[in-house]
């Protein structure tokens, strides 16, 4: 299973936005999204766009915190890649002095593969789910 949507409304640390879930298989990853720079439609919209970036692709992510790219210095996001007929899925901040806030908010970046141990050797947190299960996403948003 894959999903990703908003639960309800609120103010976290002064800011208004939506608590919200991403689904992966039988895990559930909660994520704030503010309300500053994208409405919740434009979050919906973006995820959208993002699977069907990822399954015409191999790659894509999912943006669940956003700032006004002249303010911001990172923006939270769903980095995801298919490989050998899955869907890995990690979570990942992009720095601004590593991307152009502007170029990660208009999905004009093209991240690295995907690396599932880090520079100390240590496992990096993935999630992996079926294509199957990206493409039901979809449909049911249509």
């Amino acid at each position: 299973m894959f999903d990703i949507r908003f639960g309800r409304r609120a103010i976290s640390y002064d800011e208004d936005g939506y608590f919200g879930s991403l689904y992966i298989e039988e895990k559930r990853e909660g994520f704030f999204s503010n309300l500053s720079f994208f409405s919740k439609e434009k979050y919906e919209e973006s995820w959208r766009n993002s699977a069907k970036r990822l399954l015409e692709t191999g790659k894509s992510y999912f943006l669940t915190n956003v700032y006004r790219p002249r303010n911001a210095n990172f923006i939270n996001s769903w980095p995801c890649q298919i490989l050998e007929n899955r869907v890995f899925i990690q979570e990942k901040l992009l720095f601004r002095w590593q991307h152009s806030m502007k170029r990660a908010i208009n999905f004009d970046l093209v991240l690295d593969d995907m690396d599932f141990v880090n520079e100390d050797g240590e496992r990096i947190s993935t999630w992996s789910t079926s294509i199957n299960s990206v493409e039901q996403f979809l449909a049911r948003q249509a």
